[in-house]
């Protein structure tokens, strides 16, 4: 669930920005990505201490 939800967040912002776009975009583009990353993480740590 969580994976799809990254995936269609990740394909949105491609198409919102343009991978081919402007290298600010990209930048963004990338940060935003690390920080979903970081969640993910997050998220996995909280999971597994609750397990």
């Amino acid at each position: 669930m969580a994976r799809n939800l990254m995936s269609t967040s990740f394909e949105a912002l491609t198409s919102i920005y343009g991978v081919e776009g402007n290298n600010s975009y990209r930048v963004q583009l990338l940060e935003v990505m690390s920080l979903i990353q970081q969640h993910q993480v997050m998220m996995m740590r909280e999971s597994s201490v609750k397990a």
